[in-house]
């Protein structure tokens, strides 16, 4: 996902958009989010063609999924007991339902 408006300040509650390479998949989150983090895994660095995969997290109940649930195409890797879920479209991650159900990850592109 690409966040927009990168480096903006925004005050607390206000939504932050992120849209998926070919734009068919918007999700809205409300700032702030509350960690970040690199994961290096195995899994993260095949999914994503790089060293690491950069990741924001925020609450459950902050996440909309503003357009593009038609489009999202869900991959189980029962051997590393993960899920990840991605436009059909361009392949883009969205956010990875994988955490605990009280938590969302979103995938944070440059």
């Amino acid at each position: 996902m690409t966040v927009r408006a990168v480096g903006k300040a925004r005050a607390k509650g206000e939504p932050i958009s992120a849209v998926c390479l070919c734009g068919a998949v918007v999700i809205e989150t409300d700032a702030p989010v509350f960690w970040a983090w690199h994961d290096h895994s195995e899994a993260s660095r095949r999914a994503h063609g790089a060293a690491y995969a950069t990741y924001a997290g925020c609450w459950k109940s902050k996440v909309r999924l503003t357009r593009g649930q038609d489009v999202l195409a869900r991959f189980d890797d029962v051997a590393r007991r993960q899920v990840r879920t991605f436009c059909s479209r361009c392949g883009t991650e969205s956010f990875s339902p994988s955490l605990p159900i009280e938590k969302r990850s979103i995938p944070r592109r440059n």
